[in-house]
């Protein structure tokens, strides 16, 4: 049997021990949470909630939603990606958003390189209910 190390392991059992960022090895969780109510939204339309702060890497995330109109989506993510976070799926039923347990999603441990705002994108018609979510990350 092999025994190995992981990258952050190494380095701090290194000699001499090396720098492990804080996002990385006892760095302090925090969460984000915003609400949004919907009256007959645009289609499409952008609903900003979260400013997510530079070198934030993002460990967990929720959404949960009224049913927001025939024909309706949400994505989750930001300008570089609307859905990042979350692809956009049917939000004609209320709903909740969360990753997948079990599945490797694109965004496990995606770290913010600039100041960077979260956003929810509706799409598909109008919306109308409320909307709640949160985003937990790691920083310093």
């Amino acid at each position: 049997m092999a025994t190995v190390k992981g990258v952050s392991y190494t380095k701090v059992t290194n000699v001499p021990v090396e720098l492990v960022l804080p996002r990385d090895m006892h760095g302090r969780v925090r969460v984000m949470y915003d609400t949004y109510e919907a009256s007959a939204l645009a289609n499409p339309s952008t609903i900003q909630l979260f400013k997510m702060p530079q070198d934030a890497r993002v460990i967990d995330f929720k959404i949960w939603h009224d049913a927001m109109g025939s024909g309706t989506t949400l994505a989750f993510g930001d300008p570089g990606d609307i859905d990042r976070f979350a692809a956009a799926s049917a939000s004609t039923s209320a709903g909740i958003k969360v990753p997948l347990i079990g599945v490797i999603d694109t965004f496990a441990g995606y770290t913010y390189t600039a100041e960077t705002v979260v956003s929810l994108t509706l799409a598909g018609g109008a919306g109308t209910g409320t909307i709640h979510a949160y985003i937990m990350y790691v920083v310093d």
